[in-house]
């Protein structure tokens, strides 16, 4: 009798621990949840106003933004598409709701609603016709790469040198562009009207955000996952990008299946900018292609 309750109990403390196991495997996001108290609990003691009422409503206000846009991207992504016009559309959806109380300053909140869901309708409407009616599940990748070497880390370093030792705007961003386009741009003085606008612009990027994006970049890997992309997929790179290189791009088309490959002459790391008619056609040519 004494072996036998023995053994029920062991049983017993096993099934215990099996459910418990099941009970937090359900829960994945169980080790983001504890991340987050540990730093909310580390962030308050450090400074008492954190989890202050209006402290907390800012930080709800400015996730639930990111929040509604996931729940967006999460659709797109189960129905293995991409859409990278999530941000243009928020952006473009805040700066009419801004004009409109600029011009309307009593403007009721229902209207700038409305007129906001609107916009973002429309521009839901149109990216879903052409996907679905147009039958365009595409993936354009230019200037791009999947893992990146000693080289182009090493490039990305200077750059972030630059961005913290520069004298000015300009001079950083003459370090980089040199890199990125092609030596008409340079010779046709059309650089010198865009880093004119650059240093006119009242939304430059600070060097930490720059510094912290460059460092995003070095880690960047995805070799062992772009194989999964199912859509057509165009890869474009100019053949005189210094940065990112024909190579690279060489090397997405070996591993995307199906994957389509287009060298521009004569144009650096964004045709787009410089070519944009030539560009527009090529994209235009390839969408009717897999329509």
């Amino acid at each position: 009798m004494t072996s036998v309750a023995q053994e029920q109990g062991v049983v017993e403390t096993r099934s215990g621990s099996h459910a418990l196991a099941e009970f937090l495997a359900r829960f994945r996001e169980l080790g983001i949840v504890l991340a987050l108290v540990i730093v909310v609990g580390a962030t308050t003691i450090d400074n008492h106003l954190f989890l202050s009422a209006a402290n907390v409503q800012q930080i709800l206000a400015g996730s639930a933004i990111i929040a509604l846009l996931a729940i967006g991207e999460t659709i797109v992504i189960i129905t293995r598409n991409v859409d990278l016009s999530i941000g243009s559309v928020l952006g473009i959806s805040a700066y009419a709701t801004g004009v409109l109380y600029v011009h309307h300053p009593n403007v009721s909140l229902a209207v700038v609603f409305a007129v906001a869901l609107a916009i973002g309708a429309v521009c839901g409407a149109v990216n879903g016709l052409i996907v679905t009616v147009g039958r365009v599940p595409s993936l354009v990748l230019n200037g791009t790469w999947c893992r990146g070497d000693r080289f182009l880390h090493e490039v990305f370093r200077n750059w972030m040198w630059s961005a913290e030792k520069a004298d000015s705007i300009r001079d950083f961003l003459v370090t980089v562009n040199l890199w990125c386009f092609s030596p008409r741009i340079w010779n046709e003085g059309t650089m010198d009207e865009w880093i004119a606008a650059a240093e006119a612009s009242p939304y430059a990027q600070s060097v930490d955000a720059f510094c912290r994006s460059t460092l995003a970049l070095i880690a960047h890997d995805t070799a062992d996952r772009v194989a999964g992309i199912s859509a057509p997929t165009l890869i474009t790179v100019g053949d005189l990008d210094l940065v990112l290189p024909p190579r690279f791009s060489q090397e997405l088309v070996e591993r995307i299946p199906n994957a389509r490959l287009v060298v521009i002459p004569d144009v650096g790391h964004q045709p787009f900018q410089e070519v944009p008619a030539d560009y527009n056609v090529l994209l235009a040519d390839f969408w009717q292609s897999v329509g």
